[in-house]
């Protein structure tokens, strides 16, 4: 018996690890050339590997998963990320880097607008009855009406390109915007006593959170610079238990009786192959994919285009004036940078040459047109905006790169219509056929919860 999985990002290969390492028979079936979705990487000869960005693995408290996952490489070749050193994130917000929270701080704000939130929060918290239909009316009710306007709103716009009302909930969790930083340390401390404000408070300073504040939960990084080694640990595995990975590869129709999933064709570099016997078929691709397999029709169904995502990897002959940042995000207006990542702050051996590896990610409108060359002085004009550069530091490679699939685009019309498809394949009962991965449910995107969903929707088989 043979389980197909559709997709080879983290989702797929998880899930195909998961099962061959119980002796079950697995199949993957990839679209692209390389296997692992986002957690592949560029290779530039002489100029060493680049991520994707920031990727990283952070516990999920789960220890099956997080054992199989630690196990893939050797314990001395993990750079264990715990502590104040587990996640170190901020945002670049009115002109200026911030350090000390990935939460956007309002303490330079006015009093009158600082004073105003803390009787909203005396009011909502007394009344908090109203249900938010989009991520304005969310930020209105979590923040109140002036501050989540100067504040979440703002970025919630720059990064989908969207006024807020076209955007669904989830678009306030995609990065750190459910929170704001108002007060100082003992104060904060003083807040946390109610659920309520903890809920919407961040901590003022990441590094020094308490540790009854936090998770506990460790992050881990190869040491050897590139999370695409963990993609090649987990592919040599499978394959070692006898699954087959089929790059090039998607799937073209499948035969269903009695509600059961019999026979599936695919389609490898124009030349089809048939596999019989199906246990189970995992969707971890686009589920607008399965629609058309099982030819759904998606008439009246509103779509809006993805933003298109570009990396522009960087090397840079000086450290760059991050402090020991990981990465931050651009809620800046005027910014088509999304992220920044500074490589050697989590491994040291990103450094290459003497030289220091960054990585933009560049979210453009759809409708731009812009050569490779264009985003690479789009990249370069905005990297010295930040002000991270000294003045005689040289920039000694630069190579901008096109995602095939970037950030999803999460409007109301989008996540509607996800809804809908995804209602459909349901109602058709396939007794076999498990969706899986990202946004296979609501507001299902960060990896850790995308691996726990996967690791108990398979302990259920």
């Amino acid at each position: 018996m043979n389980n197909v999985i559709v997709g080879s990002g983290i989702s797929g290969l998880f899930a195909g690890l998961l099962l061959s390492e119980k002796g079950h028979k697995v199949t993957i079936i990839e679209k692209e050339e390389q296997v692992g979705g986002l957690l592949k990487s560029y290779n530039y000869g002489d100029f060493g590997v680049f991520d994707y960005g920031m990727h990283n693995f952070l516990e999920t408290g789960i220890e099956v998963i997080d054992k199989m996952i630690f196990d893939l490489l050797p314990i001395d070749q993990w750079n264990i990320l715990e502590g104040d050193k587990r996640d170190v994130a901020g945002i670049y917000f009115n002109g200026k880097i911030q350090f000390n929270s990935p939460y956007i701080d309002i303490r330079d704000f006015n009093v009158k607008q600082i004073d105003d939130l803390r009787r909203h929060f005396e009011n909502s918290e007394i009344n908090n009855s109203d249900l938010p239909k989009n991520a304005r009316e969310y930020s209105k009710i979590r923040f109140g009406k002036e501050l989540s306007e100067i504040t979440t709103n703002i970025a919630l716009q720059k990064i989908f390109q969207k006024p807020p009302e076209e955007l669904d909930i989830g678009a306030i969790h995609f990065t750190p915007l459910s929170r704001l930083v108002i007060s100082d340390e003992n104060q904060t401390l003083e807040y946390y006593k109610s659920d309520f404000l903890r809920d919407r408070i961040a901590f003022p300073e990441q590094k020094n959170l308490p540790k009854e504040l936090s998770s506990g939960r460790r992050g881990y990084y190869p040491k050897q610079f590139g999370i695409f080694r963990i993609v090649e640990a987990i592919k040599e595995k499978i394959l070692r238990n006898g699954g087959d990975i089929l790059t090039s590869s998607s799937l073209e129709s499948l035969t269903i009786v009695n509600n059961k999933i019999q026979k599936i064709k695919i389609n490898q570099k124009d030349e089809v192959i048939e596999l019989n016997n199906i246990n189970t078929l995992i969707w971890t691709a686009n589920i607008f994919g399965l629609g058309n397999v099982l030819k759904y029709s998606f008439k009246g169904l509103k779509y809006d285009k993805p933003l298109k995502t570009y990396v522009v990897n960087i090397l840079v002959d000086q450290k760059p004036k991050l402090e020991d940042l990981y990465y931050f995000f651009c809620y800046e207006k005027g910014f088509k940078t999304f992220r920044l990542t500074n490589y050697s702050a989590y491994c040291k051996t990103a450094k290459r040459n003497g030289l220091y590896p960054i990585s933009l990610e560049l979210l453009v409108n759809p409708s731009e047109d812009l050569s490779l060359e264009m985003i690479e002085e789009i990249a370069h004009a905005e990297l010295l905006k930040f002000k991270i550069l000294k003045k005689e530091t040289r920039i000694a490679f630069i190579k901008a790169e096109m995602l095939i699939s970037g950030i999803p685009m999460l409007t109301l019309n989008n996540t509607s219509s996800m809804k809908l498809i995804r209602n459909k394949i349901i109602e058709k009962k396939i007794n076999n056929l498990l969706l899986a991965g990202v946004l296979s449910e609501d507001n299902l995107f960060f990896q850790t919860d995308v691996l726990k969903n996967i690791y108990n929707k398979i302990s259920n088989l």
